[in-house]
């Protein structure tokens, strides 16, 4: 079928909704190489089409969510070392070590506090992180709906 018309001015049918629309209005999406793309299917500071920008968005959004599970994870391992850390604090304070061989002269116990102390520091930083990182989240989800709802109305 052919693409364009012929009639006071030059028509060219749309290649996502099929609309006719005048052929000096047409763009070529750089990204997916898509051609004669009215301007309904392009938003607004972009140059690329509106699905090569959504998929973009969900990809970027994918790849936070996945950052913000192996900052949980990082979490999980500071929660179990301050565990560990504070099992062998109360030995250590409550007598235990002397009978136990390995943390009679070992660099642990003597600095038990201070790694106590940086296990909480370090989960502490990775919370503040994880914040900011399910706000990223957030923002960027919403902004995609409404460039959804932008492109529904149009």
């Amino acid at each position: 079928m052919n693409d364009r018309t012929q009639g006071s001015e030059d028509l060219i049918r749309c290649s996502v909704c099929d609309d006719y629309f005048r052929g000096r209005e047409a763009y070529t999406c750089p990204r997916c190489r898509r051609q004669n793309i009215c301007k309904k299917h392009r938003i607004a500071g972009f140059r690329e089409c509106a699905s090569c920008v959504f998929e973009s968005r969900a990809r970027e959004i994918r790849e936070l969510k996945q950052q913000q599970d192996s900052i949980k994870s990082f979490l999980r391992l500071t929660q179990f070392a301050f565990i560990v850390f504070a099992i062998l604090f109360i030995t250590v304070r409550a007598g235990i070590a002397d009978v136990v061989e390995f943390l009679q002269y070992s660099i642990i116990t003597e600095n038990l506090v201070y790694l106590g102390a940086a296990s909480v520091l370090g989960y502490m930083l990775f919370f503040f992180i994880l914040r900011n990182q399910n706000s990223q989240v957030r923002e960027k989800e919403e902004q995609l709906q409404r460039e959804k709802f932008r492109m529904a109305e149009k």
